[in-house]
């Protein structure tokens, strides 16, 4: 049954309609970064212009990224393209009415062109420009890559100036040359973006979820 409906999934993503989701700018930034402890993860499907770079804290639940399903667990880290659907949905106990635990990440985002448009064409970017390119599918960044990679965020979370932009291309300089990467789901999806099948995809996932968790009740 789960086979069937992961199947249903990826054959009815290709028809569905992410909604938009406008990203705050600080005006007095070119880009975003956040450290964000909330109940629980946006959990409906959505796009962005910005590309997003996210490492999970704490928190664990389901991924949904183009065409693919995942787990995430705490100290996960993905880079996701501009206009790449995605949600989050986070597991029952952060969804419950009286839930005291919290999930945490550090969120980036940034527009492609956000040092110009021009900035990531010349000879120098052209490893960045790359990876912003394959970014398109969702890239896992694992091993030592992320290790360093974290820290990286961590910093730039205080940064201010142009410390924020040398951070920023020196994340994305350590994840385009690293071989601990890994795309995130089969293909670049194309999308005529209307915001009418959300809901239709949203139980869907339910659906599928709730049959995966009985299917693990039921080997116990």
């Amino acid at each position: 049954m789960c086979i069937f409906i992961t199947t249903y999934y990826q054959s009815y993503i290709n028809h569905v309609n992410p909604h938009l989701l406008k990203i705050p700018l600080n005006p007095q930034h070119s880009f975003n970064v956040r450290y964000d402890t909330v109940p629980k993860f946006y959990d409906k499907w959505h796009y962005h212009q910005e590309v997003e770079l996210v490492h999970i804290i704490k928190g664990t639940g389901k991924q949904f990224i183009g065409d693919e399903i995942h787990l995430f667990k705490p100290d996960d880290m993905i880079l996701l393209g501009a206009n790449l659907p995605h949600l989050w949905h986070s597991d029952e106990k952060f969804l419950q009415k009286n839930a005291t635990e919290k999930v945490e990440a550090i969120v980036v985002h940034f527009m492609p062109d956000c040092f110009g448009t021009t900035f990531f064409t010349i000879p120098e970017n052209q490893e960045i420009a790359r990876l912003l390119l394959r970014a398109q599918q969702g890239i896992r960044i694992n091993n030592s890559t992320r290790k360093k990679t974290s820290e990286l965020m961590k910093q730039l979370l205080i940064a201010a100036n142009s410390d924020r932009t040398i951070l920023l291309l020196k994340i994305l300089q350590t994840i385009a040359r690293s071989k601990h990467t890994k795309t995130a789901c089969s293909k670049r999806l194309q999308f005529a973006f209307r915001s009418s099948d959300t809901d239709r995809l949203n139980i869907i996932t339910n659906t599928f979820w709730i049959i995966f968790h009985m299917k693990l009740h039921w080997k116990k």
